[in-house]
């Protein structure tokens, strides 16, 4: 990207404050920020969004963006933008009213807001009607399609919302948490393979007997279990977190139910049947309810990857020349 900085940001930020002070106040003598290939970006602009950046940080972060960060954004925030505007130039491309039209109602459907309150909400983001129709839906059109133009946009298939959803599906189960019964069968340090072996066998008749219709599990643990300290309460081990536990148990009690019984489990000490008395798992929808949300979100994700990309080629090749 060939940049001439004439004059640095802090000059540029001095003469906001001087002209326009806290970007609210007093009359604005125009000038240019930057010049990118053959078009202009006025300091008016600049000065517009900015106000908009740091209403926006106010409300996410609560803390005030400091102007000269704000005025910095701002300034790529308009020069990533005439790129994309020469680019489209360059392919022929433009946005008509009609367009922005239907973006504009379609942001106001998605809501299940009536116009008002989203104009409302718009004032609340430092922006106007005009400037959210020109600054964000026309700017967001454009690069739209021009990344179809470049590259045939996003391409997302059914089976990359199949794997998104497995694996947000199983970082929810992660945040399960549990109230666990168990019988422990013990094996002696010393025990060998053969030794080892006959112990599993009982550890297996007792979990047999445990999954039976109607079976009483704490009256098993009385009877079977060489965990003495849990034993006469019914083997109950108390409430856990996925993550708390051996991970030998960790990974069986993520797939069972409440109510459900496991295979013995080993560990170093000897083999766990583990009864889940309580779970309780944030819920979980349907693969078939959120595959349009998925989708939708993958392409999103996915376009902006791809208009990075564009970006970072447009910035390399065009001529930028920031006042």
């Amino acid at each position: 990207m060939k940049i001439s900085y004439r004059y640095s940001c802090v000059f540029l930020f001095l003469i906001v404050i001087t002209i326009y002070p806290s970007f609210s106040q007093g009359e604005l003598i125009d000038k240019i920020s930057a010049v990118v290939g053959d078009e202009i970006i006025l300091l008016s602009d600049v000065v517009k969004i900015a106000n908009i950046i740091k209403i926006r940080s106010s409300l996410v972060t609560g803390q005030e963006l400091p102007d000269k960060d704000a005025m910095q954004m701002a300034l790529m925030e308009l020069i990533d933008n005439k790129l994309i505007e020469i680019s489209a130039r360059d392919l022929n491309v433009s946005v008509d009213k009609d367009e922005i039209d239907s973006a504009f109602s379609n942001q106001i459907s998605e809501q299940g807001i009536s116009k008002e309150k989203f104009l409302s909400y718009l004032r609340t983001q430092g922006m106007d009607e005009e400037t959210y129709r020109t600054f964000i839906l026309r700017n967001q059109i454009l690069r739209y399609k021009v990344i179809g133009l470049k590259t045939g946009g996003p391409r997302v298939t059914i089976e990359d919302a199949k794997k998104f959803y497995e694996e947000q599906t199983m970082a929810i189960k992660l945040k399960a948490k549990f109230k666990i019964a168990h019988i422990f069968i013990k094996v002696p340090e010393d025990a060998d393979l053969v030794e080892t072996v006959k112990f599993k066998e009982k550890a297996q008749k007792v979990a047999e007997l445990a999954k039976k219709p109607g079976a009483d599990f704490a009256e098993l643990a009385r009877q079977y279990s060489d965990d003495k300290e849990t034993a006469e309460g019914g083997g109950v081990l108390g409430n856990f977190k996925f993550g708390e536990l051996p991970q030998e148990i960790d990974r069986v009690i993520l797939h069972l139910e409440e109510g459900e019984v496991s295979d013995p489990v080993y560990t170093s000490g000897g083999f766990h049947i583990i009864k889940i008395l309580k779970k309780k798992t944030p819920q979980i929808k349907p693969f078939e309810e959120v595959k349009s949300e998925i989708m939708n979100d993958l392409i999103n994700n996915e376009l902006q990857r791809q208009i990075e990309i564009l970006l970072k080629e447009l910035r390399r090749n065009t001529y930028i020349d920031v006042k």
